[in-house]
């Protein structure tokens, strides 16, 4: 992250190896959307019919969610920082540079105000390519040293340089670094034919500090402001004079300044509420905020400033005030929303924090109308930012009514989800009987999923889906019987017994889903004896549930050894795409994997989310990678897909992804299911020590199969 001169918050953001990287500018008290608004769940389990990854993966739909920025794709973001100074030219002052160092470039932005907000559009200010590199493949070893340049940081320096620190390798990041001796460096950027030299600066006097204060290295003027601050009023004349540079960020950083100075200071800085630049107006009220110990009358006045930016300041600034305090301003905001400004419906949700009920109905007759159906366009997005429970039955109205556009009943069927209370519980089961085919099934797949979480606990009549069902449909095995299983289990566990019972019951444990489950479990607390583990291992590996299957592979011995393929001899096969994509779907792939176009006759990809999704997998990887991924699924499970085992206090276990680990505990199988639990009635979780992915040989693929998959997989993908 990076804080500049006004004050405002830049930020870098990684992503779930899903291509969904972003740079974004951050706003006070808002929610940057990977997790769910309670810290609970992840995004994959929020993720809604029709979302592309990034909306999913940043709650891109949700209320209460910042923008999400630039989607800067798949890579390894790294240091940011802003280019504050003049010595390389008054074209770059305001430049926002990032580091990026598995795509092998620094990326620069100059950010542009847009309603509330900004707009950033992307350039390569530093590469080591001649081309961009759109294909980040981390753990590549390419022979091209062109693609070894890893900028992991990039800073400013005293002289107006700038410098990037560069690790120099072929791999992304330190898990498989392959340059033995270490070896980096430091890129010094200048302009060219021209000597940028580091001033020298004397801080035991004003005029060094003032001279510190306006470096644009940040230690520098941190050094300046500092010592200037602890002058006190003495330093206000020379600091005021700084108010008339031509650079407004040295201008920002006197306004700062000035409101640390004292009374004297402060009355310096209000005038600033009035400059010309909207920026520095920002500023202005941000300083007197820090020294003031309440700031309303500066944003009553300045809740009419004709720039939505100052406007937006204003309404962060009034989170936490009472709304009796803040009422007239609250109001006189909301009137200045274009119902079009995400930014400016985000800072005004953020004013409104614990006091949603009460502006609702104060914006209801100034702004809205009796009729809910008549809402225009303004007041429909204030009322969904806010989602009060007032509005259940406007909402409600809203979704059913057929003379609105289906964006507007679906924004409608939106904020009654993110409300918790019975009633809208009960309004959107109502609403999976409409008679509007896209009304009912948002509202059926809006019940299922608050049902396994926010709702969970509601008595609502007329429930019409239910949780997905206890067992897959596609297995062949009778149903367990843990009255049958449980006996088993303590039998293999009394070493009393003799061997060769204990052995039975084992088998008998590994060929039952439920049964094999209960032995992961005991085999990971080491609570297996050695020959137990061999008798498990003969049967296990033929359980008709492939999640067992994979799982039991970290714990017990497949007979015959760990056959591997080797990644080597796959990729010397020439694979044959059409051959391909036949064994991909005879393989069951898509039951874990999407993979496809998405377009208006097909919202969804075609497949499961289940595992990481391989669209553009070709983007990422190169073919040894893929076949190694797909031969040795262990070998790098990727974040967010590692599995647990979950034993509930009745003793039914439950294998999967963890999804929500709040006060109820969700998990998605291996079949796509989506299981929860409340927390008190989890009585053991155990992490698995392998993918719940199976290997070649649990698909029964044989090296030809896996190098035509791959062909399909790297293949352009037909939109």
């Amino acid at each position: 992250m990076a804080v500049d001169s006004f004050g405002d918050l830049w930020q870098n953001d990684n992503d779930d190896q899903v291509m969904a990287c972003r740079t974004t500018w951050l706003m006070e008290g808002a929610s940057a959307g990977y997790f769910s608004r309670d810290g609970s769940r992840y995004w994959q389990a929020d993720r809604r019919p029709g979302q592309d990854t990034f909306t999913a993966h940043w709650h891109q739909d949700d209320p209460g969610v910042l923008p999400a920025g630039d989607n800067t794709g798949a890579g390894a973001p790294a240091g940011i920082v802003r280019y504050e100074g003049d010595q390389i030219g008054p074209r770059y002052r305001g430049l926002l540079l990032s580091a990026e160092a598995g795509r092998n470039v620094i990326y620069a932005y100059l950010p542009k105000a847009q309603g509330a907000g900004f707009t950033l559009e992307r350039s390569d200010f530093l590469s080591s390519l001649v081309k961009p590199n759109e294909n980040y493949v981390w753990h590549q070893v390419e022979q091209d040293r062109r693609k070894w340049f890893r900028p992991s940081d990039v800073a400013v320096g005293a002289d107006g340089a700038i410098y990037v620190a560069d690790w120099y390798d072929p791999i992304v990041g330190g898990h498989q670094m392959r340059d033995g001796k270490g070896y980096g460096r430091i890129y010094r950027i200048t302009p060219k034919g021209r000597k940028l030299t580091t001033p020298s600066i004397d801080l035991s006097t004003t005029a060094g500090q003032i001279q510190a204060l306006l470096s644009p290295a940040i230690n520098v003027r941190s050094s300046g402001f500092e010592r200037l601050k602890a002058t006190g009023a003495a330093a206000l004349p020379a600091v005021k004079n700084l108010l008339a540079e031509r650079n407004p960020y040295h201008r920002a950083r006197a306004i700062w300044l000035l409101a640390a100075l004292g009374p004297a200071g402060v009355r310096e800085v209000e005038p600033l509420l009035a400059d010309s630049d909207p920026q520095l107006r920002i500023t202005a009220f941000r300083a007197l905020r820090q020294v003031k110990r309440s700031v309303l009358a500066e944003a009553r006045r300045l809740s009419e400033d004709p720039s939505p930016a100052v406007r937006r300041e204003v309404a962060v600034s009034l989170r936490g005030v009472p709304f009796d305090d803040s009422r007239d301003i609250l109001l006189t905001l909301a009137s200045g929303y274009d119902g079009v400004d995400r930014w400016y419906l985000e800072a005004l949700g953020t004013a409104a924090a614990g006091a949603e009920e009460a502006l609702y109905s104060a914006l209801l007759p100034v702004l809205g109308n009796p009729d809910p159906t008549l809402w225009n366009a303004r007041f429909s997005a204030i009322a969904w930012r806010l989602h009060p429970r007032r509005a259940i039955d406007a909402f409600k109205a809203r979704a059913a009514w057929p003379r609105l556009p289906a964006d507007a009943r679906r924004q409608a069927l939106v904020a009654l989800g993110f409300i918790n209370d019975p009633r809208a519980a009960q309004a959107m089961a109502d609403l999976t009987r409409s008679g509007l085919p896209d009304v009912a099934e948002q509202a059926v797949w809006w019940i299922t999923y608050r049902k396994m979480n926010d709702w969970r606990d509601y008595p609502v009549d007329g429930w019409v889906i239910g949780l997905p069902e206890a067992k897959p449909s596609d297995l062949d095995a009778t149903p367990s019987s843990l009255e049958q299983i449980l006996p088993l289990r303590a039998l293999v566990l009394d070493g009393a017994a003799p061997i060769d019972r204990r052995i039975d019951a084992a088998i008998a444990m590994a060929r039952d889903g439920d049964g094999a489950q209960l032995l992961i479990q005991l085999a990971a607390e080491n609570k297996i004896a050695g020959p137990l583990r061999e008798a498990v291992g003969s049967v296990i590996f033929t359980n008709p549930d492939r999640s067992v299957r994979s799982a039991a592979a970290g714990h017990f011995p497949r007979p015959g050894g760990q056959p591997r393929m080797m990644v080597a001899d796959v990729t010397a096969r020439t694979g044959n795409t059409t051959r391909g994509e036949m064994r991909y779907y005879a393989a069951g792939c898509s039951t874990c994997h999407r993979f496809g176009s998405a377009g208006p006759s097909t919202p969804l990809r075609a497949g499961s989310d289940v595992g990481p999704e391989l669209t553009d997998i070709r983007k990422k990887f190169d073919l040894p990678r893929l076949v190694e991924a797909i031969v040795n699924p262990n070998a790098a499970v990727a974040f967010g897909y590692t599995a647990e085992l979950f034993v509930t206090r009745r003793n039914e276990p439950h294998i999967g992804f963890l999804l929500a680990d709040g006060p109820t505990v969700s998990i998605r199988d291996g079949y796509g299911r989506v299981f929860s639990f409340a927390r008190q009635d989890i009585a053991t979780r155990v992490p698995l020590k392998s993918s719940l992915m199976p290997d070649p040989l649990a698909l029964a693929l044989t090296e030809q199969d896996v190098a035509d998959i791959a062909a399909f997989l790297m293949a352009p993908v037909k939109r």
